[in-house]
C-alpha cells in the first residue's frame, strides 16, 4: 500500500468504477473533511455550520434511493465557500474550503459521472492534510491514527490522508455497494482523523 498521492493511479482506478461507485467514493472523501467545515462554522459564527453535512446528506440519499435534484445544495455550497478576497481569512478557512470543494466535486461526480470530479474530491483530502502538515507546530488539524491496519509515520498526516483515500476507494469497489455503510465508515474515519485546530 502506497503512502504517496498518485493522481494518475487513482484516476485509472476510478475509470474502472461505475458512476455510482465514483460518486460514493467522492462523497466518502468529502465526509473525511466534513468536521473541518463544522469547526470553521463554529469559529466564524456562520449560520450555515451544517452546510457541508446537509449537502452530503442529500447526496447520500440520492446515491441510496436514486437521482434527486442536487442543484440547490450545490449552489449553496458554491455560494458559501470561504473566499480570501471577501471573507475574513484564517487557517481554518483553508480547511473549510477543502471541505466545501470536496463536497461540491462529489455532487458533480454524481450529476455528471465524471472521473475528474471524483479525483478532485480526493485531492481536497490530500491538500487539507498537506496544509495541516505545513502548520505542524502551530495549528495542526489532523491526527495520524491507525488506518486499515497500517499506521502512518508519527505526525505524518499526509501519509494518513493517502491511506484514508485508499480505504474509501476499497470500500466503494465492492459489487454490493451500500452507500449508507460506506458513509458510516467514512464518518467514523473522519472522527478519528480530525482533531480540530485548538491545540
Amino acid at each position: 500500500m502506497t503512502t504517496s498521492y498518485d493522481q494518475s493511479a487513482l484516476r485509472s482506478r476510478l475509470e474502472a468504477l461505475s458512476r455510482r461507485q465514483r460518486a460514493a467514493f467522492a462523497a466518502a472523501c468529502a465526509e473525511l473533511l466534513a468536521p473541518a467545515w463544522a469547526h470553521y462554522g463554529q469559529l466564524s459564527g456562520l449560520d450555515d455550520a451544517t452546510l457541508v453535512a446537509d449537502a452530503l446528506g442529500e447526496l447520500w440519499s440520492s446515491l441510496q434511493a436514486g437521482d434527486r435534484d442536487l442543484a440547490a445544495p450545490l449552489a449553496l455550497l458554491e455560494a458559501g465557500m470561504p473566499d480570501e478576497d471577501d471573507d475574513p481569512w484564517f487557517l481554518e478557512s483553508g480547511y473549510a474550503q477543502n471541505a466545501a470543494s470536496s463536497t461540491a466535486y462529489a455532487i458533480q461526480a454524481w450529476l455528471g459521472g465524471g472521473v475528474q470530479q471524483a479525483e478532485w474530491a480526493a485531492r481536497q483530502v490530500w491538500e487539507a492534510a498537506d496544509l495541516s502538515a505545513e502548520n505542524l507546530g502551530r495549528l495542526q488539524a489532523f491526527r495520524s491514527p491507525a488506518v486499515g491496519g497500517s499506521v502512518a509515520a508519527s505526525g505524518d498526516v499526509v501519509a494518513t490522508a493517502v491511506l484514508l483515500i485508499e480505504e474509501q476507494l476499497e470500500a466503494v469497489a465492492a459489487a454490493d455497494l451500500d452507500p449508507q455503510t460506506v458513509r458510516r465508515a467514512a464518518r467514523a474515519a473522519a472522527t478519528a482523523w480530525w482533531q480540530g485546530t485548538s491545540g
